[in-house]
């Protein structure tokens, strides 16, 4: 295969962002708003294909860039300074000592509309999921590419991946990650830490739900089901993934 051929097929990987409220709505690229466009598709052109969703397993540009769009974890970067800012959690309190941090969930947040999940239709997300997932991130697995995350910085997670390289965890729990109730999650740490907020808005910190793992395992690369503003809709490997507007997303633009 030539490079002009080569590089021709690498540009036809494309992500693309379908925001179209619906097929009954203007057909056009965009609608006009409020002396705005409004929806139509938005094409990214990739040279490589992404390697895999799940956010344990994100560790190229590709694959952030689409995934990026589908998960969302406890707070996230602000674009314009990279400050940090509130995402699933609408709030959070600091300890003095920088080593407590205990986060307040903003109710009503719904995972995409998955078959993952039976027959049921509205799946909040729930304190328990975070726990849940930072369990995952601390636990030995050729998939698990973030350990570092929280190795030797939030309380029992060093301990807890040593003993899940022997499978001995079953039945324990990471010491310094509790759900106090439905939406308030507590996260104790090693040491003072401040810039702690910096690592929960990594990749490695998304959530997704359990039922999502338990029933796609491997095929999570594939299968991702988040809380973000758009979806999958179709995966054509080698060639192109299209995303769908999450008609449930709990952000709401003003108009």
């Amino acid at each position: 295969m030539t490079k002009i051929l080569r590089s021709a097929l690498y540009f036809l990987l494309a992500v693309t962002l379908w925001a179209c409220p619906s097929t009954q709505e203007k057909q056009a690229p965009g609608f006009l708003i409020g002396g705005a466009y409004r929806g139509g598709t938005f094409y990214l052109n990739e040279v490589e294909e992404f390697q895999s969703l799940y956010p344990l397993s994100v560790t190229d540009v590709a694959s952030f860039r689409t995934a990026n769009q589908i998960y969302e974890g406890l707070v996230k970067f602000d674009q314009s300074d990279l400050s940090i800012i509130p995402c699933i959690a609408e709030k959070w309190e600091i300890s003095p000592d920088a080593k407590t941090f205990k986060f307040y969930l903003r109710k009503g947040v719904k995972y995409h509309e998955n078959s993952c999940f039976d027959n049921e239709e509205d799946r909040e997300v729930t304190a328990d999921d975070f726990v849940y997932c930072f369990t995952q991130l601390c636990t030995a697995s050729p998939n698990n590419q973030m350990f570092w995350l929280f190795d030797e910085r939030v309380a029992g997670a060093s301990e807890f991946y040593k003993a899940s390289i022997n499978q001995q965890h079953e039945g324990k729990s990471v010491s310094g990650i509790k759900a106090l109730d439905r939406y308030t999650l507590q996260i104790e740490l090693d040491y003072p830490f401040s810039g702690f907020l910096n690592v929960l808005a990594h990749p490695g910190c998304w959530v997704y739900p359990q039922e999502a793992l338990e029933e796609y395992e491997k095929e999570l690369s594939r299968k991702a089901v988040g809380t973000g503003p758009f979806m999958i809709d179709r995966i054509v490997e080698g060639s192109n993934c299209r995303l769908k507007r999450n008609p449930d997303y709990w952000r709401q633009d003003s108009y």
